[in-house]
């Protein structure tokens, strides 16, 4: 019997440790964009993309989970007003959300005051185009190459890795 629980534990721990690792998401060099995702803005009125912005930060997020409260859309208007304001409107904020249901997602944006462009993706192009699994976030430059992958408003070091490559970028830019 002694035997028997030494193994059990030996391969719990192996088990455990294995599940620890610090595994790096590997994602294409450019992200694509699906041609026919509706967009809304302001409740439910069409929204037509007519800028060519400099910069774009992409929000995915697919339907696991709990959509008005993953979203974290009052961190994100503050965060997105800030950058607007220091860089010009030079960045683009895109979500492409693939909610369960799509009225629920029109009702959040609208109870959130969240008047911002929003691709309601309802059969997930924008994920399986871009074999993403979980939701996520993109920094891209103008032709839509990822600079950097990772939520901004996870931590502060990463909203600090955001503003250094936005500014170094933009700052090339005008030179």
């Amino acid at each position: 019997m002694k035997m028997k629980s030494k193994y059990l534990i030996f391969v719990s721990i192996v088990l455990i440790l294995l599940s620890c690792n610090d595994k790096k998401t590997v994602y294409q060099d450019k992200i694509e964009f699906p041609p026919d995702v509706t967009a809304f803005m302001s409740g439910d009125s069409v929204y037509e993309e007519s800028v060519s912005p400099e910069m774009k930060i992409v929000i995915y997020a697919d339907s696991s989970g709990c959509t008005g409260c993953k979203l974290e859309l009052d961190m994100w208007k503050f965060y997105m007003e800030s950058i607007s304001q220091k860089y010009n409107d030079r960045v683009l904020f895109m979500y492409y959300l693939q909610p369960r249901d799509k009225d629920e997602l029109l009702f959040i944006l609208e109870n959130e005051e969240f008047n911002y462009p929003v691709y309601i993706d309802m059969d997930n192009q924008f994920g399986k185009l871009n074999s993403l699994h979980a939701d996520e976030v993109f920094l891209l430059d103008k032709d839509n190459h990822i600079l950097l992958a990772g939520n901004p408003l996870a931590t502060t070091k990463r909203k600090k890795e955001y503003e250094e490559v936005i500014q170094k970028y933009l700052n090339e830019k005008k030179s």
